[in-house]
């Protein structure tokens, strides 16, 4: 045995049986270390059932072929990163660092408004748009990557939340790698603000639709006496800010009497009460604007029907007063930007 296989070394050539319609593919001997992708996988689902144990040792080579060209791969993805991305990005964050320090520069020179207007002339020949009052980092940003609005955006977000974390130049392009990149900054910040606008307009929600039950209470013909004292929750906790606007009864129906009885009043105070008014009011609109409009039209309605006391009358008068003043201001600000 030992025989015939020196002998297939040395000559390269064997005799090999072949079932019938079968196919041979010869590779030149001096070209075998050269492979393609397509000729890495020579037995396919089509073959499988053709497999024989002789051909084990094909199997195995071509498994080795696989990784070999896999962990090729892999070795060159590698390098790519890092020489192009990882080093890339630090070259970009180091570039955003020197914006980031010359804006503290001519923010802090007494020649600050005569730089900005020789940038702002600069740009309007470039026919890119900056305002008077554009804040300088804005300017210097604009002047460095020029017409590409969405990349100017994304160095700003990134440089004005190192102005408001008072980074040093020197720390930015560190801290930009330890926040995972400019890309996830900007959308951690997305979020953050998100996150914060979703929940004033759930609390300004709440409150608007409170100042509604609470008009709703006070000019409702139906009432009731209770002599009895109201247990107050949550007393550790209240004060001005935690005293909440409503009595919350718990009842039960009498069958025999067809009347609710009450089992308890409860004052919940503020915070609960905040939570039960967001569970029964669940269905109600989340446009704020649109309940702030009907608000303003019920307190209307109620001016006009007299149904609540003088003194709700005036309050209701003083707060559109105010919200007119208040619109004059935001369109004054508006004609003078």
């Amino acid at each position: 045995m030992r025989e015939k296989v020196e002998e297939f070394e040395a000559n390269k050539k064997a005799s090999i049986k072949l079932d019938d319609n079968a196919t041979v593919k010869i590779i030149d001997a001096d070209n075998d270390d050269i492979f393609e992708i397509n000729e890495l996988v020579m037995i396919g689902a089509e073959k499988a059932l053709n497999v024989r144990p002789s051909m084990k040792a094909e199997i195995i080579k071509e498994i080795e072929s696989v990784i070999q060209f896999s962990d090729a791969l892999a070795e060159k993805n590698k390098k790519y990163h890092e020489d192009y991305v990882v080093r890339g990005n630090h070259a970009l964050y180091v570039v955003l660092a020197e914006i980031y320090a010359l804006a503290l520069k001519i923010e802090s020179s007494t020649a600050r408004d005569h730089i900005l207007k020789e940038m702002r002339s600069k740009l309007k020949d470039r026919q890119i748009k900056t305002q008077f009052n554009t804040p300088t980092m804005t300017v210097l940003i604009k002047y460095v990557v020029g017409s590409d609005r969405q990349t100017a955006a994304n160095y700003s977000r990134v440089l004005n939340i190192a102005m408001s974390e008072n980074l040093t130049p020197k720390e930015l392009p560190d801290y930009i790698s330890r926040r995972g990149g400019i890309g996830q900054i900007h959308a951690l910040e997305g979020e953050s603000a998100a996150k914060k606008l979703g929940s004033k307009q759930s609390k300004d929600r709440i409150r608007v639709i409170t100042d509604m039950l609470q008009l709703l209470g006070v000019s409702s013909d139906n009432s009731f006496k209770y002599n009895l004292e109201i247990k107050q929750l949550n007393a550790d906790k209240q004060n001005g800010a935690e005293t909440g606007r409503f009595a919350t009864f718990l009842t039960v129906f009498d069958e025999s009497s067809r009347t609710y009885k009450i089992v308890n009043g409860f004052d919940l105070g503020q915070t609960y009460e905040d939570s039960l008014v967001r569970l029964l009011m669940k269905d109600a609109t989340n446009n704020v604007d649109a309940l702030k409009k009907n608000l303003r039209n019920f307190k209307e309605h109620l001016i006009s029907t007299k149904k609540v006391n003088q003194g709700w009358i005036n309050r209701f008068h003083s707060e559109f007063e105010k919200e007119e003043k208040s619109k004059e201001e935001v369109s004054s600000e508006g004609v003078t930007a």
